[in-house]
């Protein structure tokens, strides 16, 4: 199972790396799609990083570790970078000092974890058929920034979705509002409170939630003009969408139909 799993996380990655950089090259507002591209390069990150580890088994200890520590930076990574492209959608400048205050913090955190892995994970587990992690006393403070941040975003995506509530970019804002808190509440359950509390055997469903983010930021491109982008380029998303949720269908009912049929052996 794990290794369907690991397919269908790296397949969702890479979809949304594509769809990051896709905006990134046809977006009217260079301001804000470089953040957005960087965000969705950051889940495309974590998404293909868990998909290795939870496929790690022919690799060893050491090489695990690498992993891991590539998918917490990756995971750290996307409230700073979400937090940046909310603010290049409001209609204040951001000025360097800004920039480098929203981005400090996640430059030190991540130097730490690489140069001190034992910071947030105190042992890899080999549990026979896949790893598990026993995480550290840093872990805590991991939590505590990923959660600022993913609620700073939150808070600035209300604010002014409300005071521009008449407006298409009061819409934008909310949408991107119920996209980001839904996908980042999922993360948040799966991937830091539930490991937190000892199981991190449901880590997979975490990234999982980019299935449901892209969808509905797709939808304010289509509907309320996010980015401006024309239509012929929302078409071409649109079929690399379908091509990958296909592709994922296909991995599962293959696996079921193993299990099913043949006990798993194919």
């Amino acid at each position: 199972m794990d290794i369907v799993v690991g397919i269908i996380l790296a397949v969702m990655g890479v979809l949304s790396m594509i769809f990051g950089i896709m905006i990134l090259i046809h977006g009217a507002n260079r301001h804000s799609t470089k953040w957005f591209c960087a965000t969705m390069i950051c889940i495309g990150l974590w998404d293909i990083g868990l998909a290795v580890f939870l496929m790690a088994k022919t690799l060893g200890i050491g090489d695990v570790m690498y992993v891991v520590q590539l998918y917490y930076i990756a995971a750290l990574a996307i409230p700073p970078l979400m937090l940046m492209f909310v603010l290049s959608l409001t209609p204040h400048k951001m000025y360097a000092p800004v920039k480098i205050a929203t981005l400090l913090p996640l430059l030190v955190l991540s130097i730490v974890i690489l140069l001190y892995p034992g910071y947030i994970v105190s042992e890899i587990i080999d549990i026979g058929p896949s790893y598990t992690i026993e995480l550290s006393v840093g872990y805590s403070v991991y939590v505590a920034v990923f959660i600022v941040y993913y609620v700073t975003s939150l808070v600035f995506l209300r604010l002014f979705g409300y005071r521009e509530s008449n407006g298409l970019r009061g819409a934008q804002l909310n949408s991107v509002f119920g996209a980001y808190g839904l996908a980042g509440m999922i993360g948040g359950i799966f991937n830091l409170i539930l490991p937190a509390m000892g199981n991190y055997s449901l880590i997979w469903i975490g990234p999982l939630a980019t299935m449901l983010f892209i969808p509905l930021i797709y939808r304010s491109i289509v509907r309320q003009k996010l980015f401006d982008i024309g239509t012929a380029v929302t078409r071409t998303v649109a079929y690399v969408m379908t091509l990958a949720v296909l592709t994922a269908v296909y991995i599962l009912l293959a696996y079921a139909t193993s299990v099913i049929f043949f006990g798993g052996r194919v």
